[in-house]
């Protein structure tokens, strides 16, 4: 499995590119522990910056799954919830599986020890 870490506000910003070094994920993990939510909740621009380097490695030949988790501090506006919506549809059409967390990890359950 690779995983990226992307945060988002009015912009989104890549910490770590994709990968499946765990060194690098738990250096990344450290990083944004101390990382403050501040300005617009953009979840469409974090998805956005997902979906590219998802299609990069799918292009680039390497087609190992990917999660994608994404979390928000606060309700998102009504046009915000449109165009994120917009890029999950994209993730969807994919392979990849997607899990929706409202307010549990419930649905996480079944992957956890992958």
């Amino acid at each position: 499995m690779r995983m990226s870490l992307i945060t988002y506000s009015t912009q989104s910003y890549t910490i770590m590119n994709l990968t499946s070094d765990r060194s690098k994920i738990h250096n990344s993990l450290e990083k944004i522990q101390n990382i403050v939510p501040t300005g617009a909740a953009n979840m469409h621009e974090g998805f956005k910056k997902a979906n590219e380097q998802i299609e990069k490695a799918i292009y680039g030949g390497n087609n190992a799954p990917s999660l994608i988790i994404g979390l928000t501090a606060g309700p998102l506006t009504p046009r915000t919830f449109e165009e994120t919506k917009s890029e999950l549809k994209d993730i969807v059409e994919r392979n990849d599986q997607f899990y929706g967390v409202n307010s549990g990890f419930e649905s996480l359950e079944d992957i956890v020890n992958m």
